[in-house]
Order: structure tokens, then C-alpha cells, then sequence
């Protein structure tokens, strides 16, 4: 005789809330995550340098202001490229055969390019989809029918895609 599993309810409830979360506004959020990111390390670069060239803490404080704006706005304004850079060079590591570093440029170059043209609606598709999956998990786990949880997250999937791409219809 199996043990009775136990189910983990606020995880599953949390599960579902994330996920459509992520598939309604899932590339904004990684946006903001990147920007945030790319700020707090140029800002720690920033203060890191000035303060060991200068040793004065005032400006070091001012640079690294600075340097935290113009990280956030170009965190948030690369986001697609990053991504596309990331997926180009994992592409080009598996196709390209031992060590032929010229096909490996070239073809992290190419699939570079082409993943940042069509990331503007593939990234969108892929969080309305994550999402969409992580509601199912949740929703079938805490013991809702399968068929019923497949309608509304395709439902939920449409609407999250619709939401992160219609600015751009």
C-alpha cells in the first residue's frame, strides 16, 4: 500500500498565481529583472573603480548613481539581444563540430541576427506558454479535471499572448 501523498495547497495556489503572472506580462517582467540586474552591476563596477582611483565616497556615489541609470535603461533596451546572443551561442556550440572557430562566429553571428528578429514575438510566445503550463500544473494538482484545466489554460495562453504582443498589432 502507497503512503498518501501529501499536497503542498499554498505552492500550488502560488504556482498557479506565477504562472499567469508570466504568461500575461512575462517578457515585461524579464525586461524590468534584466534592467534591474544590468543597473546593480554597472552600478557595483562603477563605485568599485572610482572609489579605488579616488577614495572619496562622494564621488564614487555620484558616478555610481549614474552608472545604475544608464544601466537600468540599457538592461531594459538589450533584453532581446541578450537573449538572442545567449540562444545563438548554445545553437552554434551544438552544430559547430569540435573546435572550427570560424563556423562557430559565423554562425553564432547569423543565428544572433536571426533570433533577435524574431524574438519580438517568439519571447512572448514562450513566457504565454511557461506560464500557461505552470496554471495547468497547478490547477490539475490541487484536483481540477484535465480537460477543463486544458480549456482554460489555452485560454489563458491566447490572452496572456495577446497581452504581451498588442502593442505591436
Amino acid at each position: 500500500m502507497m503512503p498518501h501523498e501529501v499536497i503542498d495547497v499554498p505552492a500550488y495556489i502560488l504556482l498557479t498565481i506565477l504562472g499567469l503572472a508570466i504568461s500575461f506580462w512575462g517578457k515585461q517582467l524579464a525586461r524590468i529583472l534584466s534592467s534591474i540586474a544590468f543597473g546593480a552591476f554597472l552600478a557595483y563596477v562603477t563605485w568599485f573603480y572610482t572609489y579605488s582611483l579616488w577614495r572619496s565616497v562622494a564621488l564614487s556615489t555620484a558616478f555610481m548613481l549614474v552608472a545604475m541609470i544608464i544601466g537600468l535603461f540599457t538592461g531594459f533596451l538589450v533584453f532581446r539581444l541578450a537573449v538572442s546572443m545567449i540562444f545563438a551561442y548554445i545553437v552554434a556550440g551544438l552544430i559547430t563540430p569540435g573546435r572550427e572557430t570560424a563556423l562557430f562566429i559565423i554562425l553564432f553571428i547569423l543565428f544572433t541576427v536571426i533570433m533577435y528578429v524574431l524574438s519580438k514575438h517568439i519571447l512572448s510566445l514562450l513566457f504565454a506558454l511557461t506560464g500557461s503550463m505552470m496554471v495547468f500544473k497547478g490547477l490539475t494538482t490541487l484536483g481540477l479535471n484535465i480537460l477543463l484545466a486544458i480549456i482554460i489554460c489555452g485560454v489563458i495562453f491566447t490572452l496572456g499572448y495577446y497581452n504581451q504582443v498588442k502593442h505591436r498589432l
